[in-house]
């Protein structure tokens, strides 16, 4: 990617100039950080991903053999097992991820909406854009953004109505022009067979989130610098205006949209390997702010109609949804 299509992305998403590298606030970075900074909170997960989910067999009862140290079974109040999910452990291990969702679509078909604060900036956006949901879908996403607390599910018999007021939406989506630009992460990995393309995207808005950390790196995503990377903890230095990573490289290297460069040890790097998992080669572009929600504007459906035709529910769960 070019230094100018870098400057690109940094004037879409902001209209002022951007600050000298000396007012770079590091008592601030230190402080968002210092929870991170204990022992008992040394990681941060990037956001769940919400998956909507259909049973097309049973639930295996026995783990698949090849990964079985990375299942956790999950069960319900009365402790019949009706799922597995993949331990967070394994977000290292590609060959493994790629195992289980191989395993697991034998099973149960299911596809990713985005993370819990993509479908909570969709609410925000829909309101202020004036758009009304829809009894269903309205009721369905805010349960949507409280899915930590547990599983949701969209019984078959709304599928109709959730599919209208989504197609309505989306179309609000389309038709509004007042709605600034999203943001988002596109793999570049070389290699026979690999789809190149949007593997994360998000809401350019007024608040700061912690997308992935340990406690000596961290990726930010900050209202006015995109996204940033603070390293060297626990004090951190900070690189705004992040635009390129290269995890193929040893020492990992990182620039911002003016070419500057930064180098961490595959330690170091974890957290920017843990945004999307199996890309070894990103950059970040703005997107329409529509793209921002593609997942769930075509998942959704997909979901919603293979349950219907199988006569059955969709249920939503959080997880490390690595696909």
């Amino acid at each position: 990617m070019t230094c100018e299509h870098r400057g690109d992305v940094r004037r879409e998403l902001q209209d002022v100039e951007r600050r000298p590298r000396p007012d770079v606030d590091q008592e601030a970075d230190h402080a968002l950080m210092s929870d991170i900074d204990r022992p008992d909170a040394w990681v941060v997960l990037p956001p769940a991903e919400i998956l909507a989910t259909v049973d097309v067999a049973a639930v295996p009862q026995i783990p698949f053999a090849s990964i079985r140290s990375a299942l956790i079974p999950v069960r319900d109040d009365n402790g019949v097992l009706v799922d597995w999910h993949l331990s967070a452990t394994a977000m290292d291990e590609p060959e493994t991820i790629a195992e289980f969702w191989a395993w697991r679509r034998r099973w149960r078909s299911s596809w990713p909406i985005g993370p819990v604060s993509n479908i909570a900036a969709l609410i925000r956006t829909a309101d202020e854009m004036g758009h009304y949901l829809g009894d269903e879908l309205g009721a369905l996403l805010e349960q949507l953004v409280d899915a930590e607390a547990g599983e949701v599910i969209c019984p078959g018999e709304q599928a109709d109505d959730v599919l209208q007021q989504l197609e309505a939406l989306r179309l609000a989506l389309i038709d509004t022009i007042e709605a600034g630009p999203g943001a988002g992460i596109v793999d570049e990995t070389p290699g026979p067979g690999r789809q190149l393309g949007l593997s994360r995207a998000w809401v350019a808005d007024d608040t700061e989130h912690v997308l992935a950390a340990t406690a000596t790196t961290a990726v930010v995503v900050r209202p006015g610098d995109g996204l940033v990377l603070l390293y060297d903890g626990p004090k951190f230095r900070s690189l705004p205006w992040l635009t390129e990573v290269n995890l193929l490289s040893d020492p990992v290297v990182v620039a911002d949209d003016q070419g500057e460069r930064v180098e961490l040890t595959p330690d170091e790097a974890r957290p920017l390997a843990w945004l999307v998992p199996r890309a070894l080669r990103w950059h970040v572009r703005t997107v329409p702010l529509v793209t921002v929600w593609t997942q769930l504007l075509t998942g959704l459906p997909d979901a919603l109609t293979t349950a219907a035709a199988a006569g059955t529910d969709v249920r939503f769960t959080t997880e490390l949804a690595m696909r």
